[in-house]
């Protein structure tokens, strides 16, 4: 227990170079004008002349392109202004027709191709019909437009490893059909959001390899349709919340390389025979399983771990909990100080030898939180 509390791709261009056709004698010809737009850019009134979709998603397609489609992916010579853009590469329009509104963006690539570098463009908010939206394993970067909550289709979306920063936007709160979101492998950051149980149809939630913090959220516990949670590779600390217990259609649970402490929580230590997957190790060094018969009771394959996180006896919590307070001590407080902090963790590791845990590990972190103010 511490207190450890691509590259934007810009589209390839060659400007268009002024002509001088005038006679020799002229030493200083006025320059031709120069089209601004890139040389490998789709200009909307172009692309989308004669277009049978929409006119605003055709234009939130060329947006997407030119921010997102650099001059080595496919794209490039598979969205060309004067075709239907519902015959450009990856994108599949309603009825899997030629015509009508954006069903999919889904753009696969075959092996060694570098895929999407560049950001995402808000304008893919304006795709209101779009019920999946695949585009990890791409290089994408900054973050995630709060547009994007605009697609209450939604059920299908992959962001998966690339590399987009910020927060999850609190828009997503509005993606009800949502049933798989896929964002592990960024470089995501902040709290994870308690509003993520409000999602009804959420089946798959993966956040792992990011960069969140704090505390994982009890509300999740409500999110009764979850089958897959993964939250490892974070910087997740606190507890594990005993309200995970009520994921009753968990099959999948991953929180390895985290810095999560205390006891593990019976209700979820009842996960080791229901679930197909369950990792808390390694990592969590804070994190302990009691060995009490309760729990034993709950090792179904005998292992001696659950989860992956092997027994402890009361000492041995006792004296991880109080690890840490230890090595602060003569660096923080004279030694007047110390003997009074040092009597109190004394305190707190009994409390955990005759069994009470969670309050023995309370007490360490409200001294912890102490030492740090």
């Amino acid at each position: 227990m511490s207190l450890r509390i691509h590259l934007l791709a810009a589209l390839a261009v060659a400007a268009l170079a002024a002509c001088d056709d005038g006679p020799a004698a002229v030493s200083t010809p006025e320059p031709n004008p120069v089209d601004p737009a890139p040389a490998m850019a789709l200009v909307a009134a172009e692309a989308c002349d004669g277009s049978t979709m929409p006119l605003g998603e055709c234009e939130a397609l060329v947006a997407f392109f030119n921010t997102a489609g650099g001059p080595e992916t496919p794209l490039v010579y598979e969205w060309v202004a004067g075709e239907n853009p519902c015959d450009w590469y990856g994108v599949v329009c309603t009825g899997f027709s030629d015509h009508g509104s954006v069903e999919r963006l889904q753009p696969e690539y075959s092996e060694g191709s570098p895929g999407f570098a560049g950001t995402l463009a808000p304008e893919l908010g304006d795709l209101t019909e779009l019920t999946y939206l695949i585009l990890g394993e791409n290089g994408f970067t900054g973050p995630i437009p709060s547009e994007i909550g605009n697609l209450t289709q939604l059920s299908i979306l992959h962001l998966h490893d690339n590399a987009l920063t910020g927060p999850i936007p609190s828009s997503f709160v509005d993606l009800q059909s949502l049933e798989y979101l896929l964002l592990h492998d960024n470089q995501l950051n902040g709290p994870i959001p308690a509003w993520l149980s409000d999602l009804s149809s959420l089946t798959g939630l993966s956040l792992r390899n990011n960069q969140f913090s704090g505390p994982i959220p009890p509300e999740l516990g409500n999110a009764s349709t979850l089958e897959s949670l993964g939250l490892g590779g974070n910087q997740l600390t606190g507890p594990i919340p005993a309200e995970l217990g009520g994921l009753t259609n968990l099959t999948s649970f991953r929180a390895e390389e985290n810095d999560l402490s205390g006891v593990l929580p019976l209700e979820l230590a009842a996960w080791d025979g229901a679930l197909t997957s369950c990792t808390l190790k390694p990592g969590n060094e804070g994190l302990f399983l009691p060995d009490l018969p309760e729990y034993r009771a709950l090792d179904g394959d005998g292992d001696d771990m659950i989860c992956g996180l092997p027994f402890a006896s009361p000492g041995e919590i006792g004296e991880g909990a109080a690890a840490g307070i230890g090595e602060l001590v003569p660096d923080v407080l004279n030694e007047g100080q110390a003997n009074a902090l040092q009597a109190k963790i004394d305190n707190a590791v009994a409390k955990a030898e005759a069994g009470h845990f969670q309050a023995a590990i309370n007490q360490m972190w409200a001294f912890l939180t102490q030492l740090e103010d």
